[in-house]
């Protein structure tokens, strides 16, 4: 039995205690370089039998173990059987003694056809032996180097080896984590005895944090957080940890407590599960399952006959920003906005609150609550009491009237009791307009001026409406525009890790490095231009809806919002129907003509001009009759000549002066007809001519605006649907080809500007899609607004009289013909 290279393991006795977090730290570490899989070209003679060698009993071993088997079937299917026979698989002690002794019965055994070494112990035997006299896959090695492994031009370059190491994160780690507080030092806290099992990876982290001008210092802890917390210095700035799945539940979550205690950042290497137990922030995506792919892969390109000395042994562990953000605040830390938009954000409070917006309550809530529909509204209010003041010119009125006459004295005395000094009279009038031709057009007028403006604030109501809807369908727009700048973000993350990877094999210069790190702070830019393009939209639909302009609110989900609204149109679904298409055109503008309602206030307005011609023709003939009736009393008198003169009975005829009435009353009918006015009679009848020929070429202007306006949208909205199946077979082929020049990239086939220009037709072609679905559906609300009616405020009866409308139509129309 081959012995190990010991110098890379220290006491192989001390080794069980920190196989678990040496494996766990790789996974940490872990990501995936896509491999494509050619296509067997004939079946295996026999079954592949395959076996596997775990270095101890765990949860995560366990779980790799199942997804290789998973990927590797998945990629084999029918035309290879691979068989894992229970007695090849072996699941060792922990120890460096136990795993070696497994790995050599394993590849002792005649029946193995292929071994795969799931952790890193068995990974480092497995890649340290040699002769290996079937094919080895060593799942986990985390530096060839230092652990002195076979590697020669991106590969073992030695017959029957392949494995997967991973490129050093120290130093994106730490810039990380610097661009998110400012630190000189920083402790590393890393398990105890990893010194002595591996301690060249402390000197390489210590000599990497260097190079960005930190001072790593590591401190060696158990399996409690409270040791750990003892280890660190009373000067302590930020604190990098490893993995620390030794510990005991709860110990993690305990450890992060106890810094955050203490007002101390912190940055894991474990990833977004070692975040959400407290830590600060992480830069390392979800490894395992690519990893399991990856390994699945190689597998099968071995039973295709490739060599295993010459596949690909780097493996990218991938990238995912993520960030506590409870711990942040606590720590009153500020990160840059750029890094708050690109990390995954857990105990984001306050949550996104407020109601959920639909484009339905959109638009309702625009109407109902928008300032300037509001104005008009009380406007129209005002304007229906013109209405009521025009008929009270045909009611009755009622004057009352008191009269106080103070006269001279000497005046009084001298007017025989006709004038007393000191008098008061009442008087009541009553006048009705009996017959006034004016009066009687007017409350006609008036009522069709009432008619007309509320038409016009319904096409006020409709304009707010669309406003609404556009202002809420460019908010998902711009969700949407966000999400592809994110992905675009972390797609050049990506390739920038490539880049890395590629240089540390020299198969590229730092100048590939340098470029995509360019691209990375462009991309940054955009990321944080698509945000604040998406608040100036939420401001904008809050200014619509009369909200206060900060206020939040939710949206349907992206992956749904644009989609469904799509599929839940009618017209949507009658626009992709040429034979329909053609003749729809023709039902809409009748549609419009009879729901418009520019139409129906300019109809108003000519009946109001029309009754004002006849009342002006019949002012030539038409007289105006009223009638008036009175009746008065004196109420008081004094002073002198209050008495009435008493005169002989021979001057008064034997009539007493106090037999005469106290309340003489009159009553007068009246009729008045002018018959001459210079020529203004004559002249406000032309004028009221010509203002009604006025009024008709408006309305029929106004139609000829409506049919334009319908059928000019109606083929925008057709253009835009069809679009979005174009943008979508763009995107698609685009992505195709960014699989294909990554992978090729990743081989070092491609060129970095192949690279980034694949990328910026990926991300141009993902940025069509998302336009070309809200151009659709803000084309459509267009089409429904010169309609006259918004499909999604329809009741449901009225959508089923609609569609009844529409397929009677078609059944009616003549055959379409195609222009």
């Amino acid at each position: 039995m081959a012995a190990p290279h010991r110098s890379s393991f220290g006491d192989p006795l001390r080794v069980w205690s920190v196989q678990v977090y040496v494996g766990l730290l790789v996974v940490a570490l872990a990501g995936g370089l896509w491999w494509p899989a050619p296509v067997c070209a004939q079946e295996a003679p026999r079954p592949v039998r395959i076996g596997l060698v775990l270095d101890e009993p765990n949860v995560r071993s366990e779980r790799f173990e199942a997804l290789v088997k998973q990927e590797l079937q998945a990629l084999v299917g029918r035309t290879v059987e691979v068989q894992f026979p229970e007695a090849l698989r072996r699941v060792s002690d922990g120890t460096i003694e136990g795993v070696a002794a497994d790995v050599e019965a394993v590849l002792a055994n005649e029946a193995v056809d292929m071994l795969i070494t799931l952790d890193f112990l068995g990974s480092s035997y497995a890649a340290q032996r040699a002769p290996w006299p079937t094919p080895v896959i060593a799942a986990f090695i985390l530096d060839y180097e230092l652990q002195d492994i076979p590697f020669a031009q991106g590969a073992s370059g030695v017959p029957n080896l392949s494995y997967l190491t991973f490129p050093p994160q120290v130093i994106r780690d730490l810039e990380t984590f610097q661009s998110i507080v400012p630190f000189e030092t920083v402790e590393f806290l890393v398990i105890e005895d990893a010194f002595s099992v591996f301690p060249e990876l402390v000197d390489r982290m210590q000599a990497d944090a260097a190079r960005v001008g930190v001072r790593l210092r590591a401190h060696p802890v158990g399996p409690t957080a409270a040791a750990a917390l003892d280890r660190l210095p009373a000067d302590a700035e930020a604190v990098y940890v490893a993995p620390m799945n030794h510990m005991a539940p709860g110990e993690l979550g305990r450890l992060a407590e106890g810094l955050l205690a203490r007002g101390l950042p912190s940055f894991t290497i474990a990833g977004a599960p070692d975040v959400e137990a407290g830590l600060m922030a992480s830069l390392n995506a979800e490894s395992l399952p690519r990893l399991a792919r990856r390994v699945a892969l190689h597998a099968h390109r071995i039973m295709l006959g490739d060599a295993p000395s010459e596949l690909p042994v780097q493996f990218d562990a991938g990238e995912e920003l993520v960030f506590n953000m409870a711990v942040i605040r606590e720590l009153g830390i500020a990160p840059p906005l750029g890094l708050i938009l690109e990390a995954r954000r857990l105990n984001e409070v306050p949550e996104v609150s407020g109601p959920q917006l639909t484009l339905q309550s959109s638009m309702e809530g625009g109407i109902a609550a928008n300032l300037t529909l509001t104005a008009e509204r009380q406007a129209l209010a005002a304007r229906a009491q013109d209405v009521r003041l025009a008929r009270s010119a045909l009611l009755p009125t009622v004057t009352s009237s008191l009269t106080g006459v103070l006269v001279d004295e000497s005046v009084a005395e001298n007017s025989f009791g006709m004038q007393a000094q000191r008098s008061l009279d009442g008087a009541l009038t009553v006048q009705q307009v009996l017959f006034s031709e004016g009066a009687r057009a007017g409350v006609s007028i008036q009522r069709s001026l009432l008619d007309a403006e509320t038409a016009t604030l319904e096409t006020l109501r409709l304009d707010i409406a669309l406003e609404a809807a556009e202002a809420y369908l460019n908010v998902l727009r711009a969700q949407t525009l966000e999400q592809v700048q994110q992905d675009n973000l972390e797609l050049t993350r990506t390739s920038l890790r490539l880049a890395e990877v590629r240089e540390r094999i020299g198969a590229a210069g730092p100048g590939e490095r340098l470029r995509l790190q360019s691209e990375l702070s462009q991309r940054r830019a955009d990321r944080v231009s698509a945000y604040a393009q998406r608040r100036a939209a939420e401001i904008a639909l809050n200014q619509v809806l009369n909200r206060p302009l900060a206020d939040e609110f939710v949206t349907a989900p992206l992956e749904a919002g644009g989609q469904t609204l799509i599929d839940q149109s009618l017209l949507a679904g009658e626009l992709q129907s040429l034979g329909k298409f053609l003749v729809l055109g023709d039902f809409l503008t009748q549609e419009a003509f009879g729901r418009a309602p520019e139409l129906q206030a300019l109809e108003a307005a000519i009946q109001a001009q029309e009754r004002l011609l006849v009342s002006r023709r019949r002012a030539f003939f038409l007289p105006t009759i009223g009638l008036q009736g009175e009746v008065s009393t004196n109420l008081a008198t004094g002073g002198a000549g209050a008495e009435p003169l008493a005169l002989p009975p021979e001057l008064t005829g034997g009539l007493s002066t106090s037999e005469v009435t106290d309340f003489p009353w009159s009553l007068g009918l009246s009729a008045s007809l002018p018959l001459f006015e210079g020529t203004a009679r004559d002249a406000r009848r032309q004028q009221a001519l010509a203002e009604l020929a006025d009024l008709q070429f408006q309305r029929d202007l106004a139609a000829q605006r409506i049919e334009q306006a319908v059928r000019t949208r109606l083929q925008f909205a057709q253009a835009s649907l069809a679009t979005i199946t174009e943008q979508e077979a763009a995107a698609e082929a685009a992505l195709r080809s960014l699989d294909l020049v990554t992978d090729a990239y990743g081989q070092g086939v491609a060129e970095v500007f192949d690279l980034l220009e694949a990328q910026n037709r990926r991300l141009l072609a993902e940025l069509g899609v998302a336009n070309a679905i809200y151009d659709f559906l803000i084309d459509l609300s267009a089409l429904e607004r010169a309609i006259g009616g918004f499909e999604v405020l329809a009741s449901p009866d009225d959508k089923a009289a609609f569609r009844e409308r529409l397929e009677r139509f078609y059944q009616e129309a003549a055959p379409p013909r195609l222009r």
